[in-house]
């Protein structure tokens, strides 16, 4: 599946835009542990988050056609993906206020590809994370989610997993 390179957004950040169809999510809310979460109107990928974005937006200002380079790579990958699980309930505690989400992993292996391509390529540094692939689906007092930029934000934030048939029979019981 490929895709036409849906540019930076206001934040600066780079998100592939999901259908929610495949997800087969309730209208409006989940229970998971007595705790009501919102279903995400809009579901994406974050393939570059606002700092790794600023910077390749930095890059842009002095190096003339580097979003054009970028968005070259980006079409030439194939972003075909799977609902691999598992789900996550991610919490944290932000000014005071407690902010959860439930997040499926995707296998996405476009997200490897299109990273290792702007290492190669000089325009991130090699030791950048590699973000793991999720949709966030479900959230708990923040609309927009909770950012998961490595493997190691994804183990601090994750509080409890479900397989992906977990999560289903979950939803099955809410539609």
């Amino acid at each position: 599946m490929h895709l036409i390179w849906p540019g930076f957004n206001d934040n600066d950040t780079v998100l592939i835009d999901m259908s929610n169809e495949p997800f087969h999510l309730p209208k409006a809310y989940l229970y998971i542990n007595d705790q009501r979460f919102i279903r995400k109107d809009e579901l994406h990928v974050t393939l570059l988050g606002s700092e790794l974005g600023r910077l390749l937006k930095e890059r842009q200002a002095t190096e003339a056609g580097t979003e054009d380079k970028i968005k070259t790579i980006f079409e030439a990958i194939d972003w075909s993906y799977t609902q691999s699980g598992p789900i996550h309930l991610l919490s944290r505690l932000k000014e005071g206020n407690l902010e959860e989400s439930i997040i499926m992993l995707i296998n996405m292996p476009g997200m490897k590809v299109f990273y290792q391509t702007l290492i190669q390529k000089g325009y991130i540094e090699k030791d950048t994370p590699l973000p793991p692939a999720h949709v966030t689906l479900y959230t708990y007092n923040n609309p927009h989610g909770i950012g998961v930029s490595s493997q190691d934000v994804l183990k601090t934030l994750s509080v409890s997993t479900f397989s992906v048939d977990e999560f289903n029979a979950q939803c099955a019981r809410h539609n």
